[in-house]
């Protein structure tokens, strides 16, 4: 073909996808298709430039569109003719230096099937190496120091391939071709298994042969992945686990219960055909599921305080051959910060938790990132987040416009940061740690590493309004523009996901609140949506928070401030005689005092403290013991799955003032509050009064779409975790024919509300609104 009907095309394939097969399946259709020219690596994607005939380059463009919907990548390509300049081969090309951008690193996999088939076979050279991985699998945000993902930017930098591994590489078909990561006992890390004092004992195979052992003697080991330390022990074994709970102060908090596999899981639990999919997905989630009644062969000390388990498959390599060896479940708890630095090293392991276990299967890598499993469970036939870590981190998504470069610290000092490049936004892993040392630890980690994987600075923060959290200093110190946006229009933008492109979108926020100004906190709004802007439509009537935030474990505390706003003084003689007669006189008077005098209490409007005070007077429970211990006590509650009762009446409530342009509305739950305590009083079951209480709200939500004619209805917030409450207002509506929208991606709290701040920096153009038209109703109900 003359080089008169050749052309030359610069495509730009957008995505976080470094360390992915798409590289080499480029290669590969490239060669197929016969066309010229290179393909370099850079910190969005990729970009190429190929030459052939037009229809063979439009071919390519329609290949990689199907291999894109086949594969599930996020990318997008972009395309323009160049001068033709006759190459004559196609090239790998090396990246060039990347300054004025941050590298996002790609999630890390599971193991995927040919690689644990690859481990247990005695005929293959990998045979029991833990660190077996491939295109398709493995490490990537944990062991990745950028996002090119060059393996001298890797934690594996030191480990040279050996002349086999180079060769699997090289080799265009086959699954390790140009993956940067391949390793095997030859050239890469190696296992070792330590004494109580950190003395190493066992190596290579025979550390895990002898560490399987161990555990089924009943001892605890801490166990090394290379996305954090864990300390493991046999889910039968009571007594370990109880030393578990007592090292780490853990008394409640569910442990993972890791099976061999789904019909493992199903053993123990009711599974759902929807769960076992989505514990078999590459980002290996735990899911919360209800624990089957008379199943003897587990502890109960998995999960003393509640009926439901956190189940998953191992999501490492080492994981695999242990549970292979022993064919018998195990718990597991993550060393978390608080116990661990976010970047920590054998050696710091063993100081922390030397002679308090038995043993440490480790490698000769430091843990670069320590990241705990993501969990979920199943509401409204839908995937819940309610962790984001292992195999979400980070969540890519696409910006409704592209964006300057801008970093969203979050709503809280657990929450995860968020920076945009170009047309992409990226959320990172949420914080943890159970000590105010531990949370301030984990933050400067966590933005340390952001800031090595940047040269160059951030024009522009999104903040909360809350200017105690950590996240609003920090961006206030670096003298840059800083946005506030609205902490529950941050939630509803986070659920959504994306820019709106609906006329007319509802979206509801209940939600623990942020503190506005100090002394009053949000949580109960309700937004109107649409392409060009957002108002306020609505708020939850507010009450006293004895305590204010700090009050959060207090469930107790969220009622009396409750009764205190409809009741005053005369709160105790309303109080159910099973809460009332624990309280003795003196207590009775201090709660007086604190209430009358507003001493260290919190004006809020958070229907998730609102509910937390339900729960003390329908459930009698009185703290939350564990993240997430509110809804599952709810759960006993919630009756058949996905049968809510016909014939249930709602309560009596009253929505102050108009749904107007220029006024916020108030729902007034004073009404419903008595007639529900009425209930209770009568001798009517507290089952009976959370029916109510879910009709109720269901009357307020159709309200509200009747007179606003809303296209969808968004769920926000960490209140709608209540599953049984978010489940049978969910099917109402379904009903109804109102699509509810709630994300299937990202947590509900306010561990991915900085996604929320970029997507409504995003959309509204620096998130104004009507807000100096706003003027909230006068009137003041009847109480």
């Amino acid at each position: 073909m003359s080089s008169e009907a050749l052309k030359r095309k610069a495509i730009h394939i957008c995505g976080n996808v470094h360390g992915s097969p798409l590289q080499p399946a480029v290669f590969r259709i490239v060669r197929t298709l016969n066309l010229k020219g290179w393909m370099r690596p850079q910190v969005s994607g990729f970009d190429l430039e190929l030459e052939g005939d037009e229809s063979t380059l439009v071919a390519f463009e329609k290949r990689m569109l199907a291999m894109q919907k086949r594969h599930g990548w996020s990318i997008s390509l972009q395309s323009q003719w160049v001068a033709f300049q006759g190459d004559t081969s196609f090239e790998n090309l090396a990246p060039l230096p990347q300054v004025d951008e941050v590298c996002w690193l790609p999630p890390d996999r599971t193991p995927c099937p040919d690689c644990v088939a690859e481990m247990l076979n005695p005929h293959q050279r990998r045979f029991f190496y833990p660190y077996t991985s491939c295109t398709e699998c493995g490490p990537r945000y944990s062991w990745a120091r950028q996002g090119l993902m060059d393996r001298l930017q890797t934690i594996l930098s030191e480990y040279v391939p050996c002349e086999q591994c180079q060769a699997e590489a090289n080799q265009s078909r086959d699954r390790r071709f140009l993956y940067p990561l391949n390793v095997c006992a030859t050239c890469g890390p190696r296992l070792t298994l330590q004494d109580a004092g950190g003395r190493p004992r066992f190596h290579h195979r025979e550390a895990l042969i002898q560490a399987a052992a161990c555990l089924d003697r009943g001892q605890v080991l801490v166990v090394e992945e290379p996305h954090g330390y864990q300390l493991v022990a046999i889910a039968r074994s009571s007594s370990a686990i109880k030393r578990i709970r007592s090292i780490l102060g853990q008394p409640h908090q569910p442990a993972m219960l890791l099976v061999a596999t789904p019909d493992a899981a199903d053993t123990f639990c009711d599974m759902h055909p929807q769960e076992r999919a989505w514990m078999q997905a590459p980002d290996a989630p735990l899911i919360r599921m209800r624990r089957r009644e008379g199943r003897f062969s587990l502890s109960g000390e998995l999960s003393p305080s509640c009926a439901f388990l956190d189940v998953g498959l191992p999501a490492s390599g080492v994981m695999h051959l242990l549970m292979h060896l022993l064919d018998l479940p195990l718990a597991a708890f993550p060393a978390g910060p608080g116990f661990c630095s976010y970047a920590c090293s054998p050696g710091e392991v063993n100081k922390v938790f030397g002679g308090q276990v038995d043993g440490f299967l480790a490698s000769n890598l430091s843990v670069l990132r320590q990241t705990t499993r993501s969990l979920i469970w199943r509401v409204c036939g839908f995937k819940q987040v309610l962790r984001q870590g292992f195999g979400m981190v980070p969540i890519e998504k696409k910006l409704p416009r592209p964006s300057q470069s801008i970093m969203a610290m979050g709503g809280s000092a657990l929450g995860g940061f968020a920076q945009t490049m170009r047309d992409r936004v990226f959320l990172g892993q949420a914080m943890d740690g159970s000590e105010e040392k531990a949370h301030m630890d984990a933050f400067l980690d966590v933005l340390g590493d952001i800031k090595q994987r940047r040269e160059s600075p951030v024009d522009h923060y999104l903040v909360d309004s809350d200017v105690s959290q950590l996240g609003v200093q920090y961006a206030r110190s670096t003298q840059r523009p800083c946005t506030v946006v609205d902490h529950d229009l941050a939630h509803v933008m986070g659920s959504l996901g994306r820019g709106v492109d609906q006329e007319r979108l509802l979206g509801v926020c209940f939600d623990e609140g942020s503190s506005q100004d100090g002394s009053s906190a949000s949580g109960g709004d309700v937004f109107m949506l649409h392409p060009k802007g957002w108002r306020r439509i609505a708020q939850w009537s507010p009450f006293w928070l004895p305590g204010g935030q700090s009050s959060q474990p207090d469930h107790r505390a969220c009622l009396y401030g409750m009764m205190w706003e409809v009741f005053k003084e005369n709160l105790w003689d309303q109080l159910p005689l099973r809460l009332r007669a624990p309280l003795q006189t003196l207590e009775i008077k201090q709660w007086n005092q604190v209430l009358a005098t507003q001493c260290q209490c919190l004006r809020t409007r958070s229907v998730t403290r609102w509910w937390q005070g339900i729960g003390a007077l329908l459930t009698h429970s009185n703290r939350n013991r564990f993240d997430g211990d509110a809804w599952l006590i709810m759960e006993a509650l919630r009756g058949q799955e996905g049968h809510a009762p016909r014939g249930i009446k709602p309560y009596a409530w009253c929505l102050d003032g108009a749904l107007e342009e220029g006024s916020i509305a108030q729902m007034d739950w004073f009404p419903m509050f008595r007639e529900m305590l009425e209930d209770l009083h009568k001798g009517r079951g507290s089952d009976h009064a959370f029916q109510r209480l879910v009709e109720t709200f269901y009357d307020m939500l159709n309200r509200l779409i009747q007179a606003l004619k809303p296209e969808g209805v968004i769920f926000a917030g960490n209140g709608f975790e209540n599953r049984s409450f978010t489940e049978r207002l969910g099917q109402r509506l379904h009903e109804d024919g109102i699509p509810v929208i709630m994300s299937q991606e990202l947590p509900l709290g306010d561990q991915a509300i900085a996604m929320g701040q970029c997507m409504a920096h995003a959309s509204f153009d620096g998130i104004r609104s009507n807000r100096k038209k706003e003027v909230r109703s006068k009137k003041q109900p009847d109480r």
